[in-house]
């Protein structure tokens, strides 16, 4: 009998009947199995969730906190280089069945005309013959390429591959993909008919050929190609690193963040961040990061209240507290062991979706500019170029910083990073796991 009324008051939305149990003792055992019903079934969820669903999950997704529990190093690095391995393949079949003659006429179009976007893609030989053969480079302008070939959100649009290697000639990549994307060059012909433009500081600057810093070469590496993609006259300039791959709604989703974001609430800016390391977007103790784990919390709370507690009357706020506590802990432990690199990518359905927040020092694999920044940054990194400098991207940081200009990232990452074995160190590779991706 007590059974009954137990299961009549489960699906029932008339709290009051409870009223009509007459003693105290039998309404606090109702109460109790009723409690226990739900913390039974709540169980079962989180026992199938973090027993069954969450590892399978994990062994699929890198960056999640049991991935490197089911992939040991050698494995991932294995699997790293095959990944590489195809996407060069696919690279090299996509140059050999375009027409070379159509592509170069394609960038050449706009020649006398403004440009509304502009990409450079900065490339430098790697000193290692086995690193030359990973084909980064020519990854990254594949891919490249065929994006803009194919998208309609910027009209007037052009690719440029700058190559600052000391011996431009002896870059056989760049010597090959020269006949289908126009080439400028640091050191050579075309770098010196671009130096009579500018001021003879800065050709002297550029003539330069023996470093004592490696990183004094990168920054002036970077200012010769930005400079000489402002003198082509565009409103916005795309400089990529080699080893950089765009993904396939690159730039409809920076137009979307350029016509939501920036121009629809007069925002000008001096840079927006289409990359930045997924080592370091998991979540941390930082506010910002905190806030968004419990924002995911606070709305898992309220899934559970929504879909568990429909059927139990208003007036039973002990459950509702319930599934409001087992909702927000579930979806935080969830999204701690997926981790933030991965819950972001749910946000990759919509461009309205993607965040835009203010951005951080590191790193200049993908950067977005404003025409109208260059020549006020280029005389900051002119003068900072010198022995003992900061890296590049801090330099262009603390710029932004000295002289209050508004700069941006967007999240998740608008770029892949192939670059899996560093060339600071020969045969040196990063962590393997943030390679492990299909484009």
């Amino acid at each position: 009998m007590l059974f009954l009324k137990i299961t009549v008051l489960i699906g029932t939305e008339d709290w009051y009947s409870l009223q009509t149990l007459n003693a105290s003792g039998v309404i606090a055992e109702i109460m109790a199995n009723l409690i226990f019903h739900h913390c039974l079934r709540l169980l079962i969820l989180y026992l199938i969730t973090f027993t069954f669903i969450i590892p399978i999950l994990c062994y699929y997704l890198p960056y999640s906190k049991l991935f490197k529990v089911f992939h040991s190093e050698k494995k991932m690095l294995s699997d790293a280089k095959e990944l590489n391995n195809q996407r060069l393949a696919n690279a090299m079949a996509y140059f050999n069945s375009i027409d070379k003659t159509e592509s170069m006429q394609y960038y050449n179009q706009y020649d006398h005309e403004r440009l509304d976007l502009l990409v450079v893609i900065v490339t430098v030989q790697r000193k290692s013959s086995d690193v030359q053969k990973l084909g980064y480079f020519l990854q990254a302008t594949a891919a490249m390429d065929k994006v803009l070939k194919h998208n309609l959100s910027f009209k007037k649009k052009k690719l440029v591959i700058c190559n600052v290697d000391a011996n431009p000639l002896n870059y056989t990549d760049v010597t090959w993909l020269s006949n289908y994307v126009p080439t400028i060059q640091r050191f050579g012909t075309k770098g010196r008919d671009m130096t009579e433009r500018i001021s003879p500081l800065r050709a002297t600057l550029y003539h330069k050929r023996s470093y004592s810093n490696r990183y004094e070469k990168e920054t002036v590496d970077y200012m010769f190609c930005l400079e000489s993609a402002h003198l082509m006259n565009a409103s916005y300039i795309l400089m990529v690193e080699d080893d950089a791959i765009p993904h396939k709604e690159v730039l409809n989703n920076v137009k979307h963040v350029m016509d939501t974001k920036l121009q629809h609430y007069k925002r000008e800016f001096g840079h927006i961040k289409l990359y930045y390391p997924m080592k370091w977007q998991g979540f941390a103790f930082e506010e910002t990061r905190i806030m968004e784990l419990l924002s995911v919390g606070f709305i898992g709370a309220g899934i559970f209240v929504l879909v568990f507690n429909w059927n139990v009357s208003s007036k039973m706020y002990s459950l509702q507290m319930l599934y409001f506590l087992a909702g927000s802990v579930y979806f935080i432990l969830v999204a701690e062991l997926l981790d933030r690199q991965n819950i972001m990518e749910l946000r990759r359905f919509s461009a309205s979706l993607y965040s835009f927040r203010k951005s951080p020092g590191c790193c200049t694999q993908a950067m977005l500019y404003s025409e109208h920044i260059i020549p006020a940054l280029l005389n900051y990194l002119q003068d900072t170029a010198r022995p003992g400098m900061d890296h590049t991207d801090i330099a262009i940081y603390k710029f932004t910083l000295e002289n209050n200009i508004s700069s941006y990232q967007i999240e998740p990452n608008l770029f892949y990073h192939v670059g899996l074995y560093t060339s600071l160190v020969e045969g040196r590779y990063k962590d393997p796991e943030g390679f492990l991706f299909h484009v």
